[in-house]
C-alpha cells in the first residue's frame, strides 16, 4: 500500500517535471520510460549506454562534484528500472539512465 502511494507520487512528480515535453514523434516524453521498461531490448540498450557513461576510466576525467551529481543520479535510475537488484534485463554491470 506505501510502496504504491510513492508509485503514484513519483509519477505525478515526474508528470509535472516533463509537461508539455514530447519525444521526436510527438508523443508525451513522461511515456518513454515505460516503453523502455516494457521493451527488453531497450533495456539492454540503456544498461550498455549506462554502463558506458560510468565508466570509471571515463568518470575520473570528470570534475568531483560532477562525479558525485551523476552517481547519484545513474543510482536512482539503476534502482527505478529495476537494474540494481538484479531483476533487470541484460549483462554486465548495474546500469541507469541519463547523462
Amino acid at each position: 500500500m506505501i510502496q504504491q502511494a510513492f508509485v503514484e507520487l513519483a509519477e505525478a512528480v515526474a508528470r509535472g517535471a516533463h509537461a508539455g515535453q514530447v519525444d521526436k514523434s510527438g508523443a508525451d516524453y513522461i511515456t518513454h520510460p515505460a516503453r523502455v521498461l516494457a521493451n527488453p531490448t531497450a533495456l539492454r540498450v540503456k544498461r550498455a549506454d549506462i554502463d558506458d557513461n560510468t565508466d570509471p576510466a571515463r568518470t575520473v576525467l570528470l570534475p568531483e562534484a560532477t562525479r558525485k551529481r551523476l552517481a547519484a543520479k545513474y543510482a536512482r535510475t539503476r534502482h527505478l528500472l529495476g537494474l540494481d537488484t538484479g531483476t533487470g534485463t541484460g549483462t554486465g554491470t548495474d546500469a541507469g539512465t541519463g547523462q
